[in-house]
Order: structure tokens, then C-alpha cells, then sequence
């Protein structure tokens, strides 16, 4: 939680002041939340069992609000 809001601290200070820097440091944080994104799904993705995962209405209720799709309506609101 705080990676991603570090993330869109640095993405605001960009966007008032459209310095170079700021635009370094987003892109690092960014760069740094996608990483720990990853890790964080792999390792809970590992854990679960097959058993958890046969429930289909669990499985995509969770995968729906973890990764991002072309419909929502903010798919778009950072660039990359």
C-alpha cells in the first residue's frame, strides 16, 4: 500500500510541476510498485491450493479486481 501511494505522490508532484526530475522519480516508483506487484501476486498465487482455485465465482471476483482490463473506467488515468 504505501509503494502505490509513494507512486501517485511522485505521479502529482510531476503533474504540478512537469520537472524532469519528478518524472524520474514517478517513473522509478513506478517501476518499484510494479515489481512488488508482481511478487506480491506470485507468492499468493503459489500459496493457494488447487482446491481454492476450482471455485470459479471466487476466482474471478478476485482476479477482476486484481488485474486491470481494457474496460475499466480508469484504465488509462497514468500513463506509462
Amino acid at each position: 500500500m504505501a509503494s502505490r501511494n509513494y507512486r501517485d505522490f511522485c505521479y502529482h508532484n510531476y503533474l504540478n510541476c512537469k520537472n524532469e526530475s519528478y518524472l524520474n522519480e514517478y517513473r522509478e516508483a513506478r517501476r518499484d510498485f510494479k515489481k512488488l506487484n508482481r511478487k506480491k501476486m506470485k507468492s499468493f498465487f503459489e500459496s493457494k491450493s488447487s482446491k481454492d482455485l476450482k471455485n470459479s465465482k471466487k476466482f474471478w471476483s478476485f482476479y477482476k479486481s486484481s488485474i486491470k482490463t481494457r474496460g475499466d473506467a480508469d484504465f488509462n488515468s497514468i500513463p506509462e
